[in-house]
């Protein structure tokens, strides 16, 4: 009947078109749609990936902030009581190590850019240890100024008759000029 109409070459090429169009019926509806999805899955995974480098980056721009921080002193302090604050710490301190205050300089300002670097200045007199014992308390525990310098030095007290020890502490803060 109908089979019989056709040749067996025109059948071979009919089942030919036919597997054609059935090849791309199924990439237009499966295969694309799979390849579609699994671009978009690996450009979401890139983007996470992405995503987490930026995460872990910030926290090590914010762990370097906070260590710089805790390396410059306190950010937001007040630069005329700053001294006044160092004074009583070391004050506090300075009963149970046997140290003087000698001499207080007046606070210094330093301008660089945007940024002021105040400097406070104390001459501070004891023994060995308990000197060293206060740098130690400072550098630990006094978190409103850093502790830049500490200079030792002896003075012959002609009174006494004996050599004396001093140190002299120098203080930083740094502040952003906005």
């Amino acid at each position: 009947m109908m089979q019989d109409k056709f040749t067996y070459k025109q059948k071979k090429i009919g089942v030919f078109v036919l597997f054609v169009l059935v090849l791309l019926l199924g990439y237009k509806r499966i295969i694309r749609n799979t390849i579609i999805e699994a671009n978009r899955y690996l450009k979401n995974k890139n983007i996470k990936k992405n995503e987490e480098g930026i995460r872990r980056s910030i926290l090590n721009v914010q762990n370097e902030i906070y260590n710089l921080d805790d390396y410059l002193g306190e950010e937001n302090f007040n630069e005329h009581q700053i001294q006044q604050e160092i004074l009583e710490f070391i004050t506090s301190k300075e009963s149970n190590n046997n140290v003087t205050v000698t001499d207080i300089r007046p606070t210094h300002s330093y301008l660089v850019g945007n940024y002021s670097i105040i400097s406070n200045s104390f001459t501070l007199k004891g023994r060995y240890n308990s000197l060293i014992n206060l740098i130690y308390q400072i550098e630990k525990k006094f978190r409103k100024s850093k502790l830049n310098n500490a200079r030792f030095f002896k003075k012959r007290n002609y009174k006494l008759k004996k050599e004396e020890l001093f140190v002299e502490l120098l203080f930083q803060n740094f502040k952003h000029d906005k």
